[in-house]
């Protein structure tokens, strides 16, 4: 086997460079629309979370009013 040279040590360098930088490439044109899917996944569970507090906050209103029609009947 030939003992590589500095120029054969550097063409193989230069070509996993260009190999890397391909993929690197590849994967930029993945991900460019992950920052509008994140923005877009906080947007819904922003709204799914004030959902949930807004239920729970009528759920306590339904309760309380069940609880004074219960009062109003026992006593008609």
């Amino acid at each position: 086997m030939k003992p590589s040279t500095n120029r054969d040590l550097l063409l193989n360098i230069s070509g996993q460079l260009y190999y890397l930088n391909d993929k690197i490439d590849i994967i930029d044109k993945r991900t460019e629309t992950y920052p509008k899917l994140y923005e877009n996944v906080d947007k819904l569970i922003g709204e799914i979370v004030e959902n949930r507090q807004e239920r729970t906050s009528m759920n306590k209103e339904i309760q309380n009013h069940e609880s004074r029609l219960k009062s109003l009947e026992s006593e008609i």
